[in-house]
């Protein structure tokens, strides 16, 4: 019988959590080049970024553990704070992505357009399992690379 050769097998949960994460891009600093931003009008009723535009980005990064990677985040040139001031996370990324590609001042479908041209690095770090969501990686800073 197949269950018989399963007898013994069980998932622990220490095996759940490490499953979890691990696929996920360790905490660190890479060089990557935005492959793909799709922009449109958010449309999450709860978001503060309702009905504003956003671009979600995706980022390829390179020298992962030695492996390219790809990893996502939003941004938009949009102003958007909470309520004690501080930058939403979309709009500092947005702010980052203009600086860092020389595109302060212009439209930020050309931020997009050179995010897709140049090297940048990104900051990239875990978010842990909270309010129902897995843990899953983020993007918290983008500079200029050195150079």
């Amino acid at each position: 019988m197949v269950e018989d050769i399963w007898a013994g097998y069980v998932t622990s949960e220490e095996a759940a959590a490490a499953a979890a994460t691990a696929d996920l891009i360790p905490n660190g600093t890479y060089e990557g080049t935005v492959l793909q931003a799709t922009s449109d009008l958010n449309d999450q009723g709860d978001s503060p970024l309702y009905g504003k535009p956003v671009a979600n980005c995706r980022v390829e990064l390179y020298e992962v553990n030695g492996k390219t990677r790809t990893t996502f985040f939003r941004a938009t040139s949009v102003d958007i704070r909470d309520a004690q001031g501080k930058l939403f996370s979309a709009t500092k990324l947005g702010h980052q992505l203009a600086k860092a590609t020389g595109t302060l001042g212009k439209p930020f479908d050309a931020t997009l357009q050179a995010a897709q041209e140049t090297r940048l690095r990104y900051r990239v770090g875990l978010l842990p399992e909270r309010d129902g969501y897995e843990a899953r990686n983020a993007v918290f800073a983008i500079s200029p690379c050195r150079g």
